[in-house]
């Protein structure tokens, strides 16, 4: 497959996250849309929201917001501020950079296999986190 470029993200994306807690062997699911805006050259703003849904809770609003930047071979995913958060290859199976936070690290696989439809999946352990979040986006048309 051959990389994709930041235009190919442009637009909205329909989301189903699922994130398995192992250390209460909880399941988490979070719906909703994210949305790729061009927001300068080779940069674009991700903004995702939705309804997070915890066991024996009430659905909760979610959002995130992040900056994807392209970077030689890869996009490069930095948070609202600026700063940097990880980065990947934007084709087939890849794995992305690992982020650390104190003592737990997080580590990224996108499979952009089945493109548009694409899947990324983190794995996060540590003294304080441990589980899977596996996210799926599909175009919406």
């Amino acid at each position: 497959m051959e990389l994709l470029g930041l235009s190919d993200f442009e637009g909205a994306w329909r989301l189903r996250r699922e994130i398995f807690d192992r250390s209460s062997g909880s399941r988490i699911e979070f719906v909703g849309e994210a949305r790729f805006q061009a927001s300068g050259v080779e940069t674009l703003s991700y903004l995702e929201g939705g309804l997070l849904t915890m066991p024996g809770q009430q659905p909760i609003v979610a959002t995130r917001q992040y900056v994807w930047k392209k970077s030689n071979q890869q996009i490069t995913v930095c948070y609202a501020d600026g700063s940097y958060f990880h980065s990947f290859t934007p084709a087939g199976y890849s794995e992305g950079t690992q982020h650390v936070c104190g003592n737990d690290v997080y580590g990224v696989v996108y499979d952009f296999c089945e493109w548009p439809k694409w899947v990324f999946t983190w794995e996060v352990v540590g003294p304080r986190k441990d589980y899977r979040s596996v996210t799926v986006c599909e175009p919406i048309e």
